[in-house]
């Protein structure tokens, strides 16, 4: 058996304790290991945007991505936050924009940047916060849309789109 593999089953074993004592080591000194973590970054960036890409590809990856920047919002708006990961996990399980009902891609961005087909939280009333009753999951280029031009020429523009089917 090969040293990692022993590691790996160590670390199974006793994840929790292993977790606990991290967080202790963080809070007691938390700019000794945010520049631990940057150093390691640094020496091999390759490395974890690689990492980054396949959690962005799950489902679950793509919910909790989702989830931490809405908090991250929430917060610098000063604004009400309760959505669940599970939630939103279980819209992008589901596969189609609430909104739409179009099919969500949780490939990689395009070229141009963010894959327009990506899932994407949305606030049914802009400001109203990121809660279970006020978000939903619709694809990217809806939200973009939306808070562009917001409700109005959207609608209008599905019902156009609906009729020269």
């Amino acid at each position: 058996m090969s040293t990692k593999e022993i590691n790996r089953r160590y670390y199974l074993k006793n994840q929790v304790r292993l977790r606990a004592a991290r967080r202790e080591k963080y809070k007691k000194n938390p700019e000794t290991e945010l520049r631990q973590q940057r150093k390691r970054y640094a020496a091999n960036p390759a490395k974890y945007r690689a990492r980054a890409r396949a959690r962005s590809a799950t489902v679950s990856g793509r919910a909790r991505i989702l989830w931490y920047g809405a908090k991250r919002r929430a917060k610098l708006r000063k604004q009400g936050f309760d959505l669940s990961v599970a939630r939103i996990e279980r819209a992008i399980k589901r596969g189609l924009c609430e909104a739409t009902g179009i099919p969500f891609d949780l490939s990689p961005r395009s070229a141009g940047g963010q894959n327009p087909f990506s899932p994407s939280l949305d606030q049914k009333v802009r400001g109203g916060g990121y809660t279970n009753e006020n978000t939903q999951v619709v694809i990217y280029i809806h939200n973009c849309a939306r808070w562009t031009w917001g409700d109005a020429p959207l609608k209008k523009y599905i019902d156009e789109a609906k009729f020269l089917r």
